[in-house]
């Protein structure tokens, strides 16, 4: 003992005379001897900027056992299970930090909008190069920065949860922040009662960035609590986080009554054909439309500022409460005794009318503006009473569309084209010779305007659920499709079209197709809503156009009839008003007459010369008619309906009076509904009417002189 003595005396000697201020652990200086040190910074969660900061700490000071030396642990937990750093200090040097990041290979600065915890304990030497620690310090915190500035980042709310029950009249409130490059200096915390109208705000603050809040005060039993989290920089308040609600049950015996109006989500095309099945979310209502499923689905929230009324008793009753719903659509009446009550609402009376109309309640389903609900509080316990209202125009449906363009698949064919010439661009060889449009959608190919699409419900073929008519550019937009298989038709002699179309034939996607109708099958899928429109292109040949080579053009004298053939035995097309411009694709042999297409019309037809005015000779017009031979002729329409052409329909010409001999002869009519015996010779003829039946008459005797044209023989059905 005296030697361990001397010794500590060398010592003190040698802090005298070598190392002043130099003050070793007093002897005999035992571990429970030693205290607590003290931390001074950083502390109180306060902010650092500096990621390679100090920490500051100090012991008491004359204390009679000084510690040999001091070790510090840094965290980043409270409880100190996840250790971020540790290190220690000779005797008496009370700061640590990391080192500067000057030499080269030092450790990394601290992270930045962390929280750490650290603490620091004084311990005498153990004689094998460590320390015997005494009790450690009072744990502390702080933040490192930078301070966010840019108003950007929104809080998680953690616990209590959205509509969680606590058995605490102190909660903890916590929250998390989400960004991982700055912190905001603290956060302002909103707590109050679930009632309307919103009444004490029982707000506080962190003052640091801690995410985690006890309120000042002890909160209410049996009552529910509405809360959120915003951040603050300087005086600056952030973006609010979402409103979560919970209620206090101490004792386990609590009874509140309320519940939740929410949007009851069913979502149905504006424009579009209507679905002949429910959308999501949707179900039948029972009078030809759909209405919300009255399932609060995920994603559906509340509506806020709806007005409830409580009543005594069974249904109907009122007059005991009001209540109005939240931000989140949660509404209370609070605590009730045992008993019976009716909770109701108008959608047309306290206001409420400006809040949710138009719509209608989904649940419970009903066709009138007052709804209710009759409940049984019982035993401490009653059910949440929800109301579920479908706007009328929300939501606005994910739904996808079909476009396309039905356009003029073009091949010019030459007059002087024969079998074995090459073959004009846009043209392929059916066979035989017979040239058509190419079916491909050429960069200079136009569309057709005026053409109906129809769309059917399910695989082709189907129709009628929804029509198109194409623009200026020949393009349709059919929206407000869910996914599904649809039909998409175009018929060349429905609609109107043959007016716009005939003569001509299909190209695309089906070509020769017969009654001029395309249909084709389109699949929307799932995946497919709200992004991009599935394409469907229809190509149309006509029979007549493009002209091929050079143009001509004329004008009308007066007005003028426009043949189907270079004859005034041919039916009418159509009559021209004076002054209407034409181009000239031809002429006939004698050249009487014209082969033409008027301005506004999408075929030819053929003109008188003496009706027209040319700027230039006949002669230059090219021949593509030769003499028409009439040796007598029976002509005439078939007609529906007394004005609808019936294309393609037979009729037959026999020898004698009616019925006739023989077999006869058959005229098919041609897309304008007319037909044309020629030549006939004079005799007596009997014509039938199509044998499809149904026409008014069904037969005509005519007599036919010689060279004589005999016209008007038309059936009607």
């Amino acid at each position: 003992m005296m030697k361990k003595a001397w010794v500590l005396l060398a010592l003190l000697a040698l802090c005298a005379i070598v190392l002043p201020g130099c003050t070793p652990s007093t002897p005999d200086c035992a571990v429970a001897d030693l205290v607590q040190p003290i931390p001074s910074g950083p502390l109180g969660g306060m902010i650092v900027t500096d990621l390679y900061t100090e920490l500051l700490w100090s012991y008491g000071a004359g204390h009679e056992c000084q510690p040999d030396g001091f070790k510090l642990e840094l965290a980043t937990d409270s409880s100190f299970t996840t250790i971020y750093s540790y290190g220690g200090t000779d005797a008496f040097d009370t700061s640590w930090g990391l080192p500067t990041p000057v030499p080269s290979g030092s450790p990394p600065p601290l992270p930045p909008a962390t929280e750490f915890w650290w603490r620091v304990a004084g311990g005498l030497d153990d004689g094998a190069g460590g320390l015997d620690l005494g009790p450690w310090s009072v744990p502390s915190h702080f933040f490192t920065g930078p301070i966010c500035t840019d108003g950007v980042g929104v809080a998680n709310l953690i616990w209590p949860t959205d509509g969680e029950t606590v058995t605490t009249l102190l909660p903890l409130l916590d929250w998390e922040w989400p960004r991982t490059d700055c912190v905001p200096e603290g956060y302002r915390i909103d707590l109050y009662e679930d009632i309307e109208p919103v009444s004490d705000i029982l707000a506080g603050g962190t003052g640091n960035p801690s995410t985690a809040w006890f309120p000042g005060d002890d909160l209410v039993d049996c009552t529910a609590y509405r809360w959120f989290v915003t951040p603050i920089t300087d005086i600056t308040l952030g973006t609010a986080s979402v409103e979560w609600g919970f209620f206090i049950d101490v004792s386990g015996t609590c009874s509140t009554v309320g519940g939740m109006v929410w949007h009851d989500e069913c979502g149905l095309p504006e424009h579009g054909p209507f679905p002949i099945t429910p959308p999501p979310g949707c179900i039948d209502d029972g009078v030809g439309g759909y209405i919300g499923n009255g399932v609060i689905d995920p994603g559906e929230t509340g509506i806020g500022g709806v007005t409830l009324n409580l009543g005594a008793g069974s249904c109907p009753s009122t007059g005991l409460a009001t209540a109005v719903t939240n931000g989140s659509g949660h509404y209370s009446f609070g605590a009730l005794a045992d008993g019976t009550y009716c909770i109701s609402v108008d959608s047309l009376a306290d206001g409420n009318d400006a809040v949710i109309i138009p719509g209608g309640w989904s649940y419970p389903a009903a066709s009138t503006s007052l709804v209710s609900q009759e409940i049984v509080v019982s035993g401490g316990t009653a059910p949440d009473t929800n109301f579920g209202w479908d706007w009328q125009f929300l939501p606005v449906p994910n739904t996808s569309g079909i476009v396309g363009t039905v356009w003029h698949d073009e091949c010019a064919v030459p007059y002087s084209y024969t079998p074995g010439d090459p073959i004009p661009p846009g043209c392929i060889d059916l066979g035989g010779g017979v040239l058509a449009a190419d079916g491909i959608f050429e960069a200079t190919e136009v569309g057709i305007q005026g053409v109906t699409v129809d769309l059917g419900f399910g695989p082709c073929p189907s129709t009628g659920a929804y029509t198109a008519l194409t623009n200026l550019d020949g393009t349709f937009t059919i929206p407000g499709l869910f996914d599904g298989t649809y039909c998409v038709t175009v018929d060349a002699l429905a609609h109107g079209n043959d007016t716009v179309l005939i003569p001509g034939d299909w190209t695309f996607p089906d070509r020769g197709v017969n009654p001029q109708e395309v249909q084709f099958d389109i699949v929307v899928p799932p995946e497919g809503l709200g992004v991009g429109l599935p394409i469907q292109n229809f190509g149309w040949d006509y029979q007549f156009l493009p002209a091929y080579g050079d143009e001509k053009t004329g004008n009308t004298r007066g007005p003028a009839n426009c043949y189907l053939g270079p004859s005034e035995f041919f039916p009418v097309m159509w009559l021209i008003p004076e002054y209407t411009p034409f181009w000239i694709e031809g002429r006939d042999y004698d050249g009487e007459w014209l082969w033409t297409i008027p301005e506004g019309k999408n075929n030819e037809c053929w003109l008188l010369l003496e009706d027209v005015h040319l700027p230039f000779p006949i002669t230059e017009v090219e021949v593509v008619y030769e003499p028409l031979l009439v040796d007598g002729s029976i002509s005439g329409w078939v007609k529906s309906g007394g004005t609808k052409p019936v294309p393609g329909a037979n009729v037959t010409l026999k020898s004698g009076v009616c019925p006739g001999t023989g077999s006869g002869l058959g005229a098919l009519t041609d897309g304008r509904g007319s037909y044309l015996f020629s030549p006939v010779t004079p005799g007596e003829y009997c014509v039938l009417a199509p044998s499809s039946g149904g026409y008014t008459p069904q037969y005509y005797n005519v007599t036919v002189l010689s060279s004589q044209n005999v016209t008007g023989i038309d059936f009607t059905k």
